[in-house]
């Protein structure tokens, strides 16, 4: 492993896993985040949402950003600049 890197890049099959994650922990996230536009007044419910779509959306982000630092790692071992 690269000493560069924090932990080893997914492999292609598991960047396929985690696209299929973020796309459906966005949705998740998204629909909470509508859920919680519908508590009137805010109540506990309303920072169960909130809680809820934080925590979806910010998983769906670390997906990505695994995601993305494997097609980083992909693209400097084509271009040479990693081993």
């Amino acid at each position: 492993m690269d000493p560069r890197t924090f932990v080893t890049p997914p492999t292609q099959e598991e960047s396929l896993a985690l696209q299929l994650a973020a796309r459906y922990l966005m949705r998740a996230g998204t629909e909470a985040a509508s859920k919680l536009m519908r508590c009137e007044p805010p109540d506990v419910r309303a920072e169960l949402w909130a809680s809820l779509s934080d925590s979806l959306l910010s998983s769906a982000a670390l997906c990505d950003g695994l995601t993305d630092s494997e097609a980083e790692m992909r693209y400097a071992r084509l271009a040479g600049t990693l081993r």
